[in-house]
């Protein structure tokens, strides 16, 4: 484990094949892919591993170290397991038509919601359930629009899940939704991954084969636009984390804070490959 000046904290072992690793902020948790083990670790030192019956689809873990698994096995489609911070199992939800596309727990450990896809109708059809970590009980089911993909899910503050379909993002609580943003055929990009924000990569025509690009960053709580005009560059990638976003270009990259402005642009002699974003780190591969 390094710091962000490149020295040596600690070294762990982890006995894992194949790793995908998740953050939030002080907290890492490190999995098998398509395996059953995970580690969770908080600052340097590793907090608890554990074990699953079934394979890790995927992790969260919010930044207070809570953790939520999407598994898979031979009974269910999905199944949710919640964790807390010491590694205690609170509590497991079996989904046996719907299978879960991601989940996340809200910043006061409160709530659970979890990103749900049926595919067995003729239209696909997305559910955000919101779940009591108290309970284990649905308080409010959200129902996407048919054919709308929940692809992810963000709690923005202590009650708020931000929740990123494939035509619109909505903010959905333990009592009702919003819609905050409906997508149109000229968005490129989209992230909900920005602090307490979310932006849209939009392009318009200004001529016969020619279009112009604008990032567009809206807070959750407000009406406000935060412009970055990208002109007639169109980026291959878009990621973010914490409060900058990255735009790769191919062999250009900018690094937008999160109020559109832009704190440093990189230029690449080669090909980029590929960003690693973290919340106050950009790695270029």
């Amino acid at each position: 484990i390094y710091n962000n000046k490149s020295n040596l904290l600690n070294e762990l072992t982890i006995n894992i094949t194949t790793p995908f690793i998740y953050s939030n902020g002080k907290y890492v948790t490190i999995s098998e892919k398509d395996g059953n083990k995970f580690y969770v670790i908080n600052n340097t030192n590793l907090l608890w591993q554990g074990k699953i019956d079934g394979k890790i689809e995927k992790i969260n873990i919010n930044q207070n170290g809570y953790v939520s698994i999407i598994a898979s096995n031979s009974t269910y489609k999905s199944i949710v397991i919640v964790f807390d911070n010491n590694g205690n199992e609170l509590f497991k939800t079996f989904l046996p038509s719907t299978y879960a596309m991601c989940s996340a727990i809200s910043t006061n450990n409160s709530f659970l919601a979890i990103g749900e896809v049926n595919y067995s109708g003729t239209v696909i059809k997305s559910n955000i359930r919101i779940m009591s970590i108290d309970s284990a009980k649905i308080i409010y089911n959200y129902s996407a629009p048919n054919n709308d993909v929940i692809t992810n899910i963000k709690y923005a503050d202590k009650e708020k899940a931000i929740c990123m379909f494939t035509n619109s993002i909505v903010s959905v609580t333990s009592n009702g939704n919003n819609v905050l943003y409906n997508m149109n055929n000229n968005i490129a990009f989209s992230t909900i991954n920005i602090s307490n924000h979310f932006a849209v990569v939009e392009g318009e025509s200004s001529g016969l084969f020619s279009h112009k690009y604008q990032l567009k960053i809206y807070p959750i709580n407000s009406n406000n636009e935060n412009l970055y005009f990208l002109d007639n560059k169109l980026p291959k990638q878009m990621l973010a984390n914490g409060k900058i976003i990255a735009l790769n270009y191919g062999s250009e990259v900018d690094i937008i804070t999160q109020n559109g402005t832009l704190k440093k642009n990189y230029i690449s002699s080669k090909q980029i490959k590929d960003l690693i974003v973290g919340e106050s780190i950009v790695g270029i591969i």
